[in-house]
């Protein structure tokens, strides 16, 4: 998808709202990411990478647009980190099992894990596949 085309998208829903100019300048930034750089984003990360004071809703709502509408070239995953400080990936399905039950069961051991929505940081990737090129 070419990005004029994606920014024409981003306003078409989100109008000429903060959270659409958040959104056009983070489609800016992540179109311009070099090969391999794009796999392991977080709020933090992209706060970072536009220059932001804090992770605020409009950023937010940027990055759930751009991660759960038909113009996504963001997936959302889940890293969770066990009580030893180990990290662990987390497969999609036990990412949206957490969503969605608050439930998660420990990737190693499969032990029920205490208060999971404490332990667990949505990191986010590009689409490869539908990653925008850039205007020319």
């Amino acid at each position: 998808m070419q990005t004029d085309q994606l920014k024409i998208d981003v306003k078409a829903v989100l109008g000429d709202s903060l959270a659409a100019g958040v959104c056009i300048q983070l489609v800016d930034k992540l179109v311009s990411l070099p090969e391999g750089r794009g796999h392991m984003l977080t709020y933090t990360s992209l706060q970072k990478m536009l220059q932001r004071n804090e992770i605020d809703n409009p950023l937010i709502t940027a990055v759930s647009f751009l991660t759960s509408s038909k113009c996504a070239i963001l997936d959302a995953h889940g890293q969770f980190i066990d009580d030893d400080g180990e990290e662990y990936e987390l497969e999609d399905a036990d990412f949206q099992r957490l969503l969605m039950t608050g439930e998660l069961a420990h990737p190693n051991t499969g032990e029920n894990v205490d208060n999971p929505r404490d332990k667990v940081t949505p990191v986010f990737a590009l689409r490869n596949e539908k990653k925008a090129e850039p205007s020319e």
